[in-house]
């Protein structure tokens, strides 16, 4: 690293273990062409002082294959172009103990009628282990949904209708193991409710992508448009320019889904960051975001 320092520090640094690896992913820094990953091992007299350097990659995430089983400490800093290091982040853990797999699989889906509503797959979790709902707004209000806490083995399904239209709303399955919070999974969910003719976006799954996605959209029927209704549907970068124009015509009234294979116009790969698709059904312009992690 150089000698100087960037101001940016990394956020939203998370890790898991899954298969036996330490999956970690943080908030892309703008400025950044690369992060250092620093590990510290758990053993029985804590944590080392000076962490070790584990790898340096050009994406927002590392997946470290030689992390210890009885647990490890992470701190990621990024690095600009003149081979500077930022300030280092906050740490997470990853440990062995009960509960503290990030293992749950939780997903949002954007259902009609604007409520969300989440699943998830209880493989993988602890049996034992039970959790509640935490929601988080974009004002970063957090609020617990959940009445009592859910085992995910007898409750697979909650329903969120208390959701505002248009607004983004960040899922946590939160369990409590030996009086602290443990987070086993999260997810993010916007709702795009229905429009006043009822045409509605259903989803944009999987996302995060990584290689393709499939946003699935409604096309209601219109007295004004009697067989096809002019429709579009356009994918833009974080600075408002066009990036793929996926389609652009007519489409017969019904659910319509439209693959983004995470090329532009010219058949080239977009890069890793946030990018923005917009709906035109009719007079109704709808939009939403995806997020592509490569």
């Amino acid at each position: 690293a150089g000698s100087g320092r960037m101001i940016v520090e990394v956020g939203g640094l998370t890790a898991e273990r899954l298969d036996g690896a330490a999956v970690l992913s943080w908030n892309p820094v703008v400025a950044a062409t690369a992060y250092s990953v620093y590990r510290s091992d758990l053993g029985g007299d804590g944590f080392d002082p000076e962490p070790e350097l584990v790898g340096v990659v050009d994406v927002p995430w590392h997946h470290d294959l030689s992390a210890k089983s009885s647990g490890s400490r992470y701190i990621v800093a990024a690095i600009d172009q003149n081979g500077c290091e930022g300030q280092l982040s906050r740490s997470v853990e990853v440990s062995s103990e009960l509960g503290s797999d990030l293992s749950l699989a939780l997903m949002v889906v954007d259902e009609p009628g604007g409520t969300l509503a989440l699943t998830w797959n209880p493989d993988g979790v602890e049996a034992g282990v039970v959790f509640d709902l935490v929601r988080t707004d974009e004002a970063g209000g957090r609020v617990r949904l959940t009445a009592e806490a859910l085992d995910p083995r007898s409750v697979w399904r909650w329903v969120d209708d208390s959701v505002v239209p248009g607004a983004s709303y960040v899922y946590e399955a939160v369990a409590r193991i030996d009086g602290e919070e443990v987070t086993l999974g999260s997810a993010t969910g916007t709702v795009t409710g229905l429009s006043p003719s009822g045409a509605s976006v259903r989803g944009c799954y999987p996302h995060p992508m990584s290689d393709s996605a499939t946003i699935a959209f409604d096309v209601p029927a219109h007295e004004r448009w009697q067989t096809t209704v002019p429709t579009s549907l356009t994918i833009y970068d974080a600075a408002g320019r066009v990036v793929r124009r996926l389609v652009e015509g007519r489409l017969p009234p019904g659910r319509h889904a439209v693959a983004w294979e995470g090329v532009n116009d010219s058949g080239e790969r977009v890069a890793s960051g946030c990018y923005l698709y917009a709906l035109g059904i009719g007079d109704d312009r709808l939009a939403g975001k995806l997020l592509v992690v490569r």
